[in-house]
């Protein structure tokens, strides 16, 4: 599985025919919602504070590098859409294409599924969505970039199923518990339960906040929380338990249904926590762009992005080894 995983011999350009008009679509329409991102990122790293309230934060050099830094990011998902749908990305080593989309996957999903109805509390309410005006970048903006990031979501999701349709079938005709006998169990398991438990405890850390909890929330903040914030914190939660239930279906031996259902929501919750627990990271490392836009970190916000990050890359690291273990049972029996 592991050789399977870094490339299949089978999965040849060779092998497969030309991208279908679908699939092309989705790929040009994935980098048509990156237009608004990329527009704003190049404008901003030209010199230019539109959106931004032309603050002094704004002229900084850790301003610019922030928007270097995501700028690429992005660049590099939008890579990603062309190898998922042209035929020279099945000759990609797959750790490259998985490990860019896992972490995509995290960040977009949340936005993806939080968005929407934040956007509608912020249309119901008459609140900006990102709690309130800050002096370092106006509220238009977020709406601006997170309606790009849905699409980008949506759009590499898409792409990425067609994918691994592609490159490994068997992934959507066999069920769990073709998985599980190939899986040897015991330590495995033992550690799936225990970090299932951390990632938990953060996930109702986020739920908490969610629900109006004050406990860790700087009182600027509190004074700008609104509808559209605490919707995004719910589905962070929801997102994380989403993960938790996934990884524990993947590690039961008695599971039943379709593999591939378990294994997306595992992929999406792990990705939400690593992902955004790595953008936290970054925003403390960024510490005084964040106090000038009001933003500061708390002891247990701090706690919270270490053990999600922590939780987000064991409980992958253990689907991936359930996945890896089970891998010959799973092509063995294709249709279980």
């Amino acid at each position: 599985m592991s050789e399977t995983l870094v490339h299949d011999a089978e999965a040849t350009p060779a092998a497969v025919p030309r991208p279908s008009r679908a699939r092309l679509i989705t790929c040009w329409g994935t980098v048509a919602a990156m237009l608004p991102y990329f527009s704003i990122k190049i404008a901003w790293l030209s010199g230019s504070t539109v959106g931004t309230g032309g603050s002094e934060v704004a002229k900084s050099s850790l301003f610019f590098g922030l928007n270097a830094l995501t700028l690429g990011m992005d660049a590099v998902a939008l890579l990603t859409a062309f190898t998922l749908t042209y035929r020279w990305g099945l000759r990609v080593p797959a750790w490259l294409v998985v490990f860019p989309m896992w972490v995509a996957s995290g960040f977009l999903g949340l936005i993806a599924l939080g968005a929407p109805p934040a956007f509608l509390a912020t249309a119901l309410t008459g609140s900006h969505l990102s709690g309130g005006s800050s002096e370092l970048v106006h509220p238009w903006v977020y709406g601006f970039v997170y309606a790009g990031f849905t699409g980008q979501g949506v759009g590499l999701a898409i792409a990425f199923v067609l994918h691994l349709r592609s490159r490994w079938p068997e992934l959507f005709t066999v069920r769990v518990s073709g998985l599980a006998r190939g899986v040897s169990g015991g330590t495995v398991k033992v550690l799936v339960t225990g970090v299932c438990g951390l990632a938990m405890l953060t996930a109702a850390v986020h739920l908490y906040w969610a629900g109006g909890g004050t406990a860790g929330v700087p009182p600027q903040a509190v004074a700008g929380r609104t509808l559209a914030g605490c919707v995004m914190e719910a589905a962070h939660g929801l997102l994380e338990l989403v993960g938790v239930a996934g990884v524990l279906t993947l590690a039961r031996r008695r599971s039943t249904g379709r593999l591939a259902v378990p294994l997306a929501a595992a992929w999406l919750g792990t990705g939400c926590m690593f992902s955004w627990s790595l953008w936290g990271a970054i925003g403390e490392a960024f510490s005084p762009i964040q106090n000038a836009a009001q933003q500061t970190v708390t002891p247990l916000s701090l706690l919270t992005i270490h053990f999600q990050s922590l939780a987000g890359a064991l409980l992958a690291t253990a689907a991936l080894f359930l996945l890896l273990e089970g891998w010959s049972a799973i092509r063995t029996r294709p249709g279980q």
